[in-house]
C-alpha cells in the first residue's frame, strides 16, 4: 500500500528539508496516483521545469549497470563533462563503487525513495533525491529519476574539480531511504 502525500513528505530527514525537493516529491507522488511508483509514461516534466537542469534519468539493467540516459546541464556545469551514456559506477571511486551500486539497485529492486547530500571539494554543497520509475513495458529496464539541488553557489566548486582533474562523482555522506509502501532496504546501506 502506498503512503498518502500528506504522510510521505514529512518523512524527509532534516538535511533534505528544502522546497525544491518537496516540489519534486509532490509531483512524483501525484504521478504515481496511489501506485507504488509511476510508469515512465506518467511522468510530466512540465511539473518540474525549474528542476530540469539538475535532473537525471538512469536506466538500471542490474546492480552493475546504471546508465545515464538523460543528464541535466547542471551536472556538466559542475563536473565539466556530459555523463550521458556512461555507467554511473564507472565514474565512482573504486572504494565506494559496491556501496553505490547496492544503494542505487535498492531504489528499483525494492521500490523506495532515497534522499542524500553530496559532499564536494569544499563541503556539502548539494542535496538530492532518487525515485523509482516503472518501465512502460514489463520486459524493459528499470529507471531511476534523480534530482540534484545546489544549496549554495557552485561555480567555484566546478573550477576546483577541473583544477584537480576530478573524474569521479562524489559519494553521498548522508543517505536515507524513505518507505513508499514496499518497506525499506537494508538500513546498513544508509549513512
Amino acid at each position: 500500500m502506498s503512503m498518502p502525500e500528506k504522510n510521505f513528505i514529512p518523512a524527509l530527514p532534516g538535511f533534505a528539508d528544502h522546497g525544491a525537493l518537496f516540489d519534486f516529491l509532490g509531483a512524483w507522488n501525484r504521478w504515481r496516483a496511489g501506485a507504488l511508483a509511476p510508469k515512465r509514461s506518467e511522468v510530466r516534466l512540465q511539473d518540474m521545469q525549474n528542476l530540469m537542469r539538475g535532473m537525471m534519468l538512469m536506466d538500471v539493467r542490474d546492480a552493475d549497470h546504471v546508465m545515464f540516459r538523460y543528464v541535466g546541464s547542471l551536472y556538466q556545469d559542475i563536473y565539466g563533462y556530459d555523463f550521458t551514456g556512461l555507467n554511473y559506477l564507472d565514474i565512482t571511486e573504486a572504494k565506494v563503487r559496491e556501496l553505490r551500486s547496492r544503494r542505487l539497485w535498492s531504489v528499483v529492486a525494492q521500490p523506495v525513495v532515497a534522499v542524500w547530500t553530496t559532499p564536494s571539494v569544499l563541503g556539502t554543497d548539494f542535496i538530492g533525491v532518487s525515485v523509482p520509475l516503472f518501465p512502460d513495458a514489463p520486459d524493459t529496464v528499470r529507471k531511476i529519476m534523480q534530482v540534484l539541488v545546489p544549496i549554495r553557489e557552485y561555480h567555484h566548486i566546478a573550477a576546483e574539480r577541473q583544477r584537480r582533474n576530478q573524474k569521479h562523482v562524489e559519494f553521498s555522506d548522508q543517505f536515507r531511504y524513505i518507505d513508499i509502501g514496499a518497506g525499506v532496504p537494508d538500513r546498513r546501506l544508509e549513512a
